[in-house]
């Protein structure tokens, strides 16, 4: 059996998992930060980001959870996060040249 001993189980190192995507999060929005946008949207990207990474990972934890159908509470509120804050970013108004932000 493959795992790391926690709490007396073996369960998937979710932390590691999460710490490498969160790299990868950062060096995607590295990347793009200087091309024009609205204010706020790299922001955005990085809530819309790091829920997605939350919500693709919560099935792994071995937490004992709350289960609201078919997915749990965290996963709900991830979910309602990347919803909402896709909508922002797609209904933002999109204007010829956007300021640059740092």
């Amino acid at each position: 059996d493959w795992g790391v001993d926690l709490h007396g189980a073996l369960r998937h190192p979710t932390p590691l998992y999460e710490a490498a995507l969160l790299l990868l999060l950062a060096a995607g929005l590295f990347v793009i930060r200087h091309r024009p946008r609205p204010a706020g949207h790299l922001f955005r990207y990085y809530l819309i980001g790091y829920a997605a990474i939350r919500l693709a990972l919560e099935p792994l934890r071995g937490d004992a959870t709350r289960v609201l159908g078919p997915l749990t509470a965290v996963q709900w509120v991830c979910l309602a996060t990347i919803v909402g804050f896709l909508t922002s970013v797609l209904r933002a108004p999109r204007p010829a040249h956007a300021p640059r932000i740092a």
